[in-house]
């Protein structure tokens, strides 16, 4: 009886096991390639998840000055925005009526346009004569956006740079950078190299 239980019990060939090995690297050589895309993926849709935040506020901000009766400031989630006199676009969180920006307003603009729970955000000290990009930006990367204003001359700009830095920065790394304009509203996305 024991000796009709074992010749009853039988395992796989060596043949079905190379077939199985062979078929799960055939498989695991596809996938391998989606995997891998996956960080790049996911920054490119942290980048449009940001920009689709701002520019949803911005509308919003603009619609508030408007249905308010266009005064200088308004409230978003219990901040206070400073709106462009001509358009309404909003401007900042800390004055009303300048005529140019500094990059603190950029940080200050940032946070309360994304309201509660926005990415930490580092406003660049501002120079005169700085370039307009991130070229000017230092390679320690402490949080994942920087603000610059959009001109070369602090207090003149009219706009403001975001720049994503998920990625890291190092010298000659393509960043993707959100770029405000206050007097028409836009927001467009742009590449810049460090």
């Amino acid at each position: 009886m024991a000796k009709l239980k074992r010749d009853n019990q039988k395992g796989f060939t060596i043949v079905e096991l190379v077939v199985v090995i062979i078929i799960l690297g055939i498989l695991a050589a596809t996938a391998l390639p989606r995997f891998i895309d996956v960080s790049d993926e996911a920054h490119v849709s942290v980048v449009d998840g940001v920009k689709g935040a701002l520019a949803t506020s911005i509308s919003q901000g603009r619609a508030i000055w408007i249905a308010k009766g266009k005064p200088d400031s308004y409230a978003m989630d219990s901040t206070t925005v400073y709106a462009d006199t001509t358009l309404g676009y909003p401007r900042s969180t800390t004055a009303a009526g300048a005529t140019g920006m500094v990059t603190s307003e950029c940080d200050e603009l940032f946070a309360a346009l994304l309201g509660p729970g926005a990415p930490s955000i580092l406003g660049l000290a501002d120079t005169t004569g700085a370039t307009k990009g991130v070229s000017g930006m230092g390679t320690t990367a402490n949080t994942d956006w920087y603000a610059l204003v959009n001109h070369a001359t602090p207090g003149s700009a009219t706009g403001c740079n975001w720049a994503y830095t998920g990625r890291g920065i190092a010298s000659g790394t393509t960043l993707s950078v959100l770029q405000y304009d206050i007097d028409t509203g836009a927001l467009t996305l742009a590449s810049e190299t460090f």
